[in-house]
C-alpha cells in the first residue's frame, strides 16, 4: 500500500493529470490519452496490484480440487455486501462528479449533472446485463454477479463520463457488466482465486472503459490508448533496440515531446548508438532546447551525479514552457 500510494500512483497520475509529468512524459498532450477520473490510473493500477497479490498468496484452501473442479465459497453476509455496493455506488457520484474540479459556474454545473447522469446510467446498465447473463449461464439470478456488474459499469464509465449520451453510458456500463461475468469465470478456469472479483471489476472493466473513450470523446485516440503505455515502458526501460527502431519511425518521432526527444537521445548517446542519436539531433526543437540549456552534445551525462539529476528535474519546467510556446505558435500560424 505504501509503494502504491507513495510512488506508483503519483508517477502514473502525473503522466496524465499533472502539469509536468515525471521524466518529462505527458500522455494526454503527447499521445491523445485520456482518463477522466481514473479507469486506468486508479482502477487498473489497483487491479494489477490485486493480481500480483493473488499470484503470490495462491488460492484459498478448498477452492480448487485435484481433478480440476471449482468450489464456490460464498460470502458470509450478502446483505452487508449489497449495502457496501450501494455505498460505493453513491460514493461514485463524488468520485466522478468531483473530477470536473469546480461547480462555480453554469457550464461546470451542467458538466457535473451530465457526469452524475451517466455514472448512474452505467451502473444500472451493468446490473441489468450481469443479471441477465447470470440467469442464462446459471439458470438463476446471481446476487454477487449483479453487484459486481454494477461496480463494473461504474468502473467502465469512469474513464469518460462527461461526453457520452445517457444511452451510450448505459451501453458502456452494460458491456462492463457482461465483461465482468466472463472475466470472473475465466479467472476461475485459470485457477486464479479472486475472492470478491476485484481483478475482473477493476482490471477487465477498467481496460474496456479506457478503450472506448475515443468513441465519445473526439480529443482522445485509439492509438493513444496503446502507444502511451508502450512508449512509456520503452523510455523507462531504456530498451536500446526498441529506441533505435522508434527513431526510424518518423510518425512516432514527430509526436514526441522535447523532453522525450532529449531522453531518447541521451539513452542512445550513452549506449554508443551514434547513428540514431545523430538522427534525433537533426530535430530543430531538440537542438534549440539543448543550446538554450547549454547541454554538451559530446560530454553531457545528465544522470551521473545527484547534482545533474536535480538539474534534469529542474529542466522539466523549461521543457513544459517550450512545449507550450510551440503549441501557441502553431495555433497562431493556423
Amino acid at each position: 500500500a505504501i509503494v502504491m500510494t507513495g510512488f506508483i500512483y503519483p508517477v502514473e497520475g502525473s503522466w496524465t493529470w499533472g502539469e509536468v509529468g515525471m521524466f518529462g512524459l505527458n500522455l494526454d498532450d503527447d499521445y491523445g490519452f485520456s482518463d477522466f477520473a481514473g479507469s486506468g490510473i486508479v482502477h487498473m493500477a489497483g487491479a494489477t496490484a490485486a493480481l500480483a497479490g493473488v499470484l503470490v498468496l495462491g488460492a484459498r484452501s478448498g477452492k480448487y480440487t485435484e481433478d480440476g473442479g471449482i468450489n464456490a465459497i460464498p460470502g458470509a453476509n450478502l446483505p452487508l455486501a449489497t449495502l457496501g455496493t450501494f455505498i460505493l455506488w453513491m460514493g461514485w457520484f463524488g468520485f466522478n462528479g468531483g473530477s470536473v474540479l469546480k461547480l462555480g459556474d453554469i457550464a461546470s454545473a451542467n458538466s457535473v449533472a451530465i457526469v452524475f447522469l451517466n455514472t448512474n446510467a452505467a451502473a444500472a446498465g451493468g446490473v441489468i446485463v450481469a443479471l441477465v447473463i447470470a440467469k442464462i449461464l446459471f439458470g438463476k439470478a446471481d446476487l454477487t454477479m449483479a453487484l459486481n456488474g454494477a461496480l463494473a459499469g461504474l468502473v467502465a464509465i469512469t474513464a469518460e463520463p462527461s461526453t457520452p449520451s445517457a444511452l451510450a453510458a448505459t451501453l458502456i456500463g452494460g458491456a462492463g457488466g457482461l465483461i465482468v461475468v466472463f472475466s470472473i469465470l475465466g479467472l476461475d478456469k485459470l485457477k486464479i482465486d479472486d475472492p470478491v472479483g476485484a481483478i475482473s471489476v477493476h482490471g477487465a472493466a477498467g481496460m474496456f472503459g479506457l478503450m472506448v473513450v475515443p468513441l465519445t470523446n473526439s480529443a482522445a485516440s485509439f492509438g493513444g490508448r496503446c502507444s502511451a503505455l508502450a512508449m512509456s515502458l520503452q523510455f523507462r526501460a531504456g530498451n536500446i533496440e526498441t529506441l533505435k527502431d522508434l527513431v526510424h519511425t518518423e510518425k512516432l518521432v514527430s509526436q514526441m515531446s522535447v523532453g522525450q526527444l532529449y531522453y531518447c537521445w541521451h539513452v542512445l548517446f550513452r549506449a554508443g548508438v551514434r547513428k540514431e542519436a545523430s538522427m534525433l539531433l537533426q530535430r530543430q526543437q531538440l537542438q534549440e532546447f539543448m543550446m538554450e540549456n547549454k547541454i554538451s552534445i559530446e560530454t553531457d551525462t545528465v544522470f551521473q551525479s545527484l547534482k545533474k539529476r536535480f538539474r534534469y528535474a529542474m529542466l522539466s519546467k523549461k521543457i513544459l514552457k517550450f512545449a507550450d510556446s510551440q503549441r501557441l505558435e502553431l495555433q497562431h500560424d493556423d
